[in-house]
């Protein structure tokens, strides 16, 4: 049951194929990240998350117009914008149908490495933080000498603070 004309089924597939495109390069960015927190390497970190959110919202942007899509059609013939992507390629020539069928599985399957790609990073990013905050507190539990703003150690000085307890 083909409805759907071609220009119409060529820009949804675009949309598509640009989606996958971004979701690849997003995947490649947070391999990245995974190197960049191993090494607790901040500055790439931060330019990766920086060029990530670029291409999140580039997909935000496709999204909707996947969504326009979609909706149009549904108004024109009557099914429902929550249409299963299966269901979506009998409206659409066949050619066009399973090709849209393919980047859907391909996105979706990028999206799950992603998914444990992301939580990966999570992990490691969770633990580095756990051991920079143990190292931090043996560092401060074993030099009981506290620096001015000058660098210079306090360690037989009252601090003025400490001072004004004992005076009052």
């Amino acid at each position: 049951m083909v409805l759907v004309n071609n220009e119409i089924s060529r820009e949804l597939s675009d949309i598509l194929t640009q989606m996958r495109t971004i979701v690849e390069k997003i995947l490649i960015i947070e391999d990245e990240k995974y190197e960049a927190i191993k090494e607790m390497n901040i500055e790439p970190l931060i330019a990766l998350n920086e060029q990530e959110d670029e291409l999140v919202f580039q997909i935000d942007s496709l999204e909707t117009k996947r969504l326009n899509v979609i909706e149009s059609l549904s108004m024109h013939y009557g099914f429902s914008i929550d249409i299963a992507v299966v269901a979506l390629a009998d409206f659409l020539p066949q050619e066009t149908g399973q090709e849209i069928l393919h980047l859907s599985k391909e996105i979706k399957s990028i999206c799950e490495r992603l998914g444990i790609i992301t939580e990966r990073n999570e992990y490691l990013l969770a633990n580095s933080t756990e051991m920079i905050t143990q190292i931090l507190e043996l560092v401060q539990g074993n030099t009981h000498d506290q620096y001015n703003q000058h660098g210079s150690s306090m360690e037989n000085k009252k601090s003025q603070i400490h001072m004004l307890d004992q005076i009052v």
